[in-house]
């Protein structure tokens, strides 16, 4: 056991990684530079910020516009630095285990001290009593002499105390320091990374740190249950808890979505942003107007047509509705599904469920139970078991607050089946474009990566010769291909099948599964076949850029 722990911030406590890219290339775009992948940014970071400048800077620019650079930076960062930035899944419930068994915990950064500060106790509140950041006049880590003020003022020894980072530059402040070094995984660097810079300890989730730290192992007991289990599903909702529910489209992690805490510990567990608003679910149309305000006529005639099903309407919510649901909007989204252990557990619940796919943040969206045990076993209280998932794609959500009505995201409702329904309906810019960080949105997966593997996913739209042509001709290691049914025959690189080529229906059942396989498969580099940009095909092709991060090849 450690009865002390010091942390590094960036990369360890929390993911800030593409606000601070966000800031970097909006610099370059100023001078006219050439910009950088988040990737590239990742091998920038580690050494404060006017060292990150320098970095991203063409090479042998000078200190007079380093230093302007530096301060466009700053006031850009200022403002945008919350927009995407969230704590690592289960790290903020891994430090309240700490503190909760005694264990003297502090933050050591290269972030400026009067930034670290507010920015520590803005993510994990009232946890951390000592946040130590960069001093001007005194050397940053790896130099260890910060280190050692703030072991001065925990009362730690170099025997007793364990640093945890995600980076050659915090294994290096660690030895410098005489410490005991732990890496995580989960950062900005690599295993490699860390193995060569000698970390004593490795550690691929929170729960391992528990386990290294305390001795035991960390989180909280996750029950696996059944279709007959619904009472006790039901149950852990009405009392706060936290549980893994099946539906048609993907498993959800849900909450009692009328109690704030609750639902606050769906986006600790995810690791999800707090301005991505949540879907509330209910056992029929009856309910909706317990929650929402001016309903159109438009919204109980597609209940009649649509639910129970794979639909979400926004509308306009009642003050019932916590903000946490909805993002501080005035608008809630509204599902009822057609899964019957899903209907199952919303009857006897009796409370509206607020219920995100229960995947961790920017992750494929679970489709099985046990992809989801993947995820969250030990960050929730209990997973129900309700078979493989029907559709595969989470809900088609449509905006009926606006006239004419619009579509936030694609399902399989699809946009032709709205408009046969409800006559002009427009399509969201964001369905098949980035927006600016900075939006709000008022539905989920709109803003941010989603669906990811851990390898990057590069989009090829051509013929299928003109794809495996491509796919053939790539050289390097990792390389994968996401292809149709039969395709796999034909390339000479390890592939993944995601559905067949004329069936777009089967490539959304399909397209999840496949990408976590891609990471059971190690892949590193994946080009996926685009699918068709129509039907159920525009789900699909929508969920594949968002795992992109909207990068795609036109052949």
């Amino acid at each position: 056991m450690y009865p002390y722990v010091i942390f590094d911030l960036d990369g360890t406590l929390l993911n800030t990684i593409d606000d601070l890219a966000n800031a970097g290339n909006h610099v370059c775009r100023l001078h006219g530079w050439p910009t950088h992948s988040v990737d590239e940014f990742k091998r920038m970071v580690g050494n404060g910020i006017p060292k990150l400048v320098e970095r991203f800077a063409p090479e042998g620019t000078g200190a007079p516009v380093l230093e302007q650079a530096l301060g466009e930076f700053m006031a850009w960062y200022g403002v945008h630095k919350a927009d995407q930035t969230a704590p690592y899944p289960g790290m903020l419930q891994a430090v309240r285990r700490l503190k909760e068994a005694g264990v003297s915990i502090a933050v050591l950064s290269n972030k400026a001290d009067e930034m670290a500060g507010p920015v520590v106790e803005g993510y994990y509140p009232q946890i951390f009593p000592l946040v130590q950041g960069a001093l001007t006049g005194i050397p940053t880590k790896p130099d260890p002499t910060l280190l050692h003020r703030l072991m001065e003022r925990m009362g730690a020894s170099q025997e007793n105390t364990l640093f945890v980072g995600d980076s050659n530059v915090d294994i290096q402040t660690a030895k410098n320091g005489g410490l005991t070094s732990c890496g995580v995984l989960w950062g900005f660097r690599s295993r490699q990374e860390l193995e060569q810079e000698g970390a004593d300890y490795l550690a691929s989730t929170p729960e391992d740190l528990l386990t290294l730290i305390l001795g035991e192992k960390g989180g909280r007991e996750t029950r696996h249950l059944g279709p007959e289990d619904v009472e006790e599903a039901a149950a852990i909702l009405r009392s706060g808890g936290l549980v893994g529910i099946p539906t048609e489209t993907v498993y959800g992690l849900g909450a009692n979505g009328l109690d704030p805490e609750a639902v606050a510990h769906i986006f600790e567990a995810k690791g999800r942003p707090q301005d991505n608003p949540l879907i509330l679910h209910i056992p029929s149309a009856d309910h909706l107007e317990r929650y929402c305000a001016d309903i159109p006529q438009s919204a109980f005639d597609l209940a009649r047509a649509c639910w129970p099903g794979p639909l979400t309407m926004i509308l306009k919510r009642r003050p019932i509705v916590p903000d946490v649901v909805t993002a501080g909007m005035d608008t809630v989204g509204m599902r009822c599904p057609s899964h019957p252990v899903c209907r199952a557990i919303l009857q006897a619940a009796e409370v509206p469920v607020a219920a995100p796919s229960g995947n961790t943040s920017g992750r494929p969206s679970p489709t099985t139970a046990a992809h989801m045990a993947e995820d969250m076993e030990g960050r929730i209280d209990a997973i129900v078991d309700g078979g493989p998932c029907s559709v595969g794609v989470e809900s088609t959500i449509v905006d009926l607050t606006e006239t004419p009505p619009r579509l936030l995201r694609p399902g399989a409702i699809t946009l032709e089946e709205l408009r046969d329904a409800l006559g002009e309906v427009e399509m969201d810019k964001a369905v098949l474009s980035q927006i600016d960080p900075g939006e709000r949105v008022s539905s989920p997966g709109m803003k941010y990566k989603h669906y990811a593997p851990k390898a990057k996913v590069v989009i090829v739209d051509g013929d299928s010769e003109s794809f495996l042509r491509f796919l053939n001709e790539q050289t390097g290691e990792g390389i994968f291909g996401l292809v149709f049914s039969g395709e796999e025959e034909r390339a000479n690189k390890p592939c993944v099948v995601y559905g067949e080529n004329d069936e777009d229906v089967t490539q959304a059942h399909r397209l999840f599964a496949a990408l976590r396989e891609l990471d059971e498969r190690g892949a590193k580099l994946v080009y996926a076949r685009c699918p068709r940009k129509e039907g159920v095909g525009l789900a699909v092709y929508n969920r594949l850029l968002r795992a992109a991060a909207f990068e795609e090849i036109t052949l």
